[in-house]
């Protein structure tokens, strides 16, 4: 089997069962929050008859007619039980013999046991299929049931869109990692094997980054179904541009060996600075709250550059990762452009964390280097961060290096062409 086809295999199958797992669960909790909805619209419902049957006045006005004034649903069936079963009010059924005592209905055991009972299933009385919500108060039951139809199947059914938008990524990603497959056969084809080895486990962590905010998102829009029209939009924006950072971050990977030699490869263009950086901050804040860690920037608002702009995201995004991952619980984190002149911007990334051995400084920009190479490996590291930033730096014409801070934890100092 040919190189390229054996990576395509690999990659895929990875990045195939992530997304089914992935899918499933987004898929089945969005079902379980339509169907929470559900209820508890109808639980509403149980409410305000019970609080209605305990009002004298009511009672002494026309109970169907009162009860229906209370149902905005014209589909919705009220029942209102007695304990021992038998039935004091039924919206719907207006046969001329009484009811069945409805005491051994699914529903009404369920909620004799658990107090809230429901359960799809046919009426004995309308022969006519229902969703049925129980609830036991004190003195009686009352049931709030919806035809079993299209309409609530429609209603209880999961957001397809979200399935269309996890079934593009995966047409996406196959397609991307197909091409990329190809142009690692030939990069690594002459290299030990040890190093292909690594350079594969090393594509599968960079793509856990862009997916991982894009499921972020996803699950916020699905998680909170009364999230403004703004924010969701918002959220529905950076799921895309994530999607585009994960095909353009493939194709940056499969040429980080090429950066010294054919810079070509990346394209240049002019952006601000400043956006990418606020960027990069939005889409690790989850990860950020997570860890209760601060992160602080000191930059200009406008801070236009010719660079390439996935580069440039790279550089910051590693550093956060790492500062995150790394820098324990409650950690802040400092970015600041403390100097710019006509032709340079002039950083310092800082954090307060704990730091790294001195003998292990002067490695951290060497590919695949751990300073603690177990924990490292628990916690998700690849050793391949700071050698992405390392080259991005050069690429925009600067420099970077890093220290322990007397004050306590690592600090980066780098420099940015802006042309």
């Amino acid at each position: 089997m040919k190189l390229n086809t054996k990576l395509f295999l690999y990659f895929s199958s990875v990045f195939v069962v992530f997304m089914v797992i992935a899918t499933v669960f987004l898929y089945q909790n969005d079902k379980k929050l339509r169907q929470q909805q559900l209820d508890h619209e109808l639980a509403i419902y149980t409410h305000m008859v019970h609080l209605c049957f305990e009002d004298s006045a009511f009672l002494q006005q026309e109970t169907t007619q009162r009860i229906k004034s209370l149902v905005v649903d014209s589909a919705l069936r009220i029942t209102v039980i007695a304990l021992d079963g038998h039935i004091v009010f039924d919206s719907e059924y207006a046969g001329d013999t009484a009811m069945d005592n409805h005491l051994q209905r699914i529903e009404i055991q369920e909620a004799l046991s658990t107090g809230i009972g429901k359960v799809a299933r046919q009426s004995n009385s309308l022969h006519k299929s229902y969703y049925y919500f129980a609830e036991k108060f004190p003195d009686m039951y009352v049931r709030a049931s919806m035809p079993y139809n299209v309409t609530i199947l429609s209603s209880l059914k999961s957001n397809e869109a979200l399935l269309e938008l996890m079934a593009v990524l995966l047409v996406i990603a196959m397609v991307v990692l197909y091409f990329i497959s190809q142009r690692f056969s030939d990069n690594i084809a002459g290299h030990e094997t040890s190093f292909k080895e690594q350079l594969t486990l090393n594509i599968s962590h960079e793509l856990k980054t862009p997916v991982s905010s894009i499921l972020g998102y996803t699950e916020s829009i699905i998680n909170n179904p009364e999230l403004p029209k703004e924010k969701r939009d918002q959220f529905i924006d950076r799921t895309y541009t994530q999607a585009l950072r994960l095909k353009s971050l493939l194709e940056d990977i499969s040429i980080l060996n090429k950066l010294s030699k054919e810079s070509e490869l990346y394209q240049r263009v002019n952006c601000n600075l400043a956006d990418i950086i606020q960027n990069v901050i939005n889409d690790v804040q989850l990860q950020a709250e997570k860890n209760h860690a601060l992160i602080e920037k000191r930059i200009f608002p406008q801070m236009p550059i010719l660079g390439n702009p996935t580069l440039l995201y790279s550089i910051f995004r590693n550093m956060l990762d790492n500062a995150l991952l790394y820098g324990g619980e409650g950690v802040v984190i400092r970015i600041t452009c403390f100097n710019s002149d006509a032709k340079q911007y002039y950083f310092t990334f800082t954090d307060n964390g704990p730091g790294v051995p001195e003998e292990h400084v002067a490695h951290l920009f060497e590919r695949f280097y751990r300073v603690d190479s177990g924990r490292s490996r628990k916690m998700g590291g690849t050793g391949l961060g700071l050698a992405i930033v390392k080259h991005a730096v050069r690429f925009h014409g600067g420099n970077i290096a890093a220290e322990n801070r007397p004050e306590g934890g690592l600090g980066f100092m780098f420099n940015l062409k802006k042309k």
